[in-house]
């Protein structure tokens, strides 16, 4: 009996004979001789799957390896090594480290290209693009560092390496990879509600402002878990640590003092960790109720008391100012004279009618007599 076998254009098979392997049978029409035996076929569409996978590839590898290269592209990778699989210029597969995968011939152009991942398990640019055409790529590593940021890549825990804005990948295989991206732009961490005592025992509240950016990352990611939690806590004491030196009223008088010595004490703490503290602010400095009222009593009698010395003092000028006229009118009859006719006019204003006897000539020689 002959069986006839079609195997379409972008199929490929593989005949057993009594469940022994007996070819691969390419795009065509086979015809078997079948008396005795029975024959099976295993069809595979290569157009939908390009591998070959399962127990006939392991077959196939160790029993009929020498008669792979006409139907398949092996790639059979060492332990440190890491394959991609090119149909044409776009990838189709990657093989890890110790693998060994059969790809089948005939739709494209199969290619390979080979890393040695002992050492150097960074991917160059030209595979990075290569790689974003494949919908999940799990042993690649990829990670976008972008402008004004910086990234801090770790193996097994263990810092390797700053990188600087851009984009980067890694082959995973046999490495437990991450990074870390850390912004480097000013940052600002507000220490709010802070309740405290003065030196001279005084309770107020106080929120400050601290302002941040990191210079050295490696150094404050190796030194610190929670680089914003620990400039928390060093504001929190240092400030604690300031308000407790001073009296309510020389916090009052001087919150730049304050924030000066708060500044140069963080600065320097935050130095040693690569962390840059930019600026510190006091925003608020919040008085109890019972002592607000008091302070501003305190206040109230201050501007008094300035209040009544400005008066005094305008007083005592007046004064001065009067005693120097009434020197000068004394030895001066004539400026006398022109004084009491200022007097006049002035009282004349207020007058709205006027009755004059004997006429102006009368009023003149009865007011304005001035001797010589």
């Amino acid at each position: 009996m002959i069986k006839k076998i079609v195997i379409g254009n972008t199929e490929r098979g593989i005949l057993y004979k009594d469940k022994q392997f007996v070819r691969i049978l390419k795009p065509g029409v086979h015809r078997v001789a079948s008396l005795v035996a029975r024959y099976t076929l295993d069809l595979f569409d290569i157009s939908k799957s390009t591998e070959l996978k399962g127990s006939a590839a392991k077959y196939l590898i160790k029993e009929r390896a020498a008669e792979l290269e006409r139907d398949f592209l092996r790639v059979s990778n060492g332990a440190r090594e890491v394959a991609l699989v090119y149909s044409g210029a776009q990838i189709l597969a990657i093989v890890r480290p110790g693998e060994d995968r059969l790809f089948w011939r005939g739709l494209s152009e199969l290619s390979v290209t080979r890393f040695d991942i002992s050492r150097n398990y960074a991917l160059d640019n030209e595979t990075i693009r290569d790689l974003s055409s494949l919908p999940d790529a799990a042993e690649v590593l990829t990670v976008k560092v972008p402008e004004q940021c910086k990234g801090v890549l770790l193996e097994s825990g263990v810092i390797v390496r700053e990188l600087a804005p851009g984009l980067y990948s890694f082959w995973r295989a046999q490495r437990d990879l991450a990074v870390n991206v850390l912004d480097t732009r000013l940052t600002a961490v507000e220490v709010s509600g802070q309740e405290m005592l003065t030196k001279d025992k005084v309770s107020l509240r106080i929120n400050l402002a601290v302002s941040y950016r990191l210079l050295d990352v490696v150094n404050a990611l190796r030194a610190l878990s929670d680089i914003g939690g620990e400039i928390y806590r060093t504001a929190q004491l240092a400030l604690r640590q300031a308000v407790g030196e001073k009296t309510l009223d020389e916090l009052l008088e001087s919150k730049e003092a304050l924030n000066r010595a708060l500044a140069v004490e963080l600065a320097e703490t935050m130095g040693r960790y690569g962390i840059e503290v930019s600026r510190v602010g006091v925003k608020d400095i919040i008085l109890p109720g019972d002592m607000r009222v008091l302070f501003n009593q305190v206040v109230e009698a201050e501007k008094a008391a300035q209040a009544q010395n400005i008066r005094r003092r305008e007083e005592v000028a007046a004064t001065r100012s009067l005693l120097n006229t009434s020197k000068m009118m004394e030895s001066n009859p004539l400026l006398l004279r022109l004084k009491e006719l200022e007097a006049l006019e002035r009282i004349s204003e207020k007058v709205e009618n006027l009755t004059v006897y004997d006429g102006l000539s009368g009023v003149m020689k009865g007011l304005v007599s001035l001797k010589a």
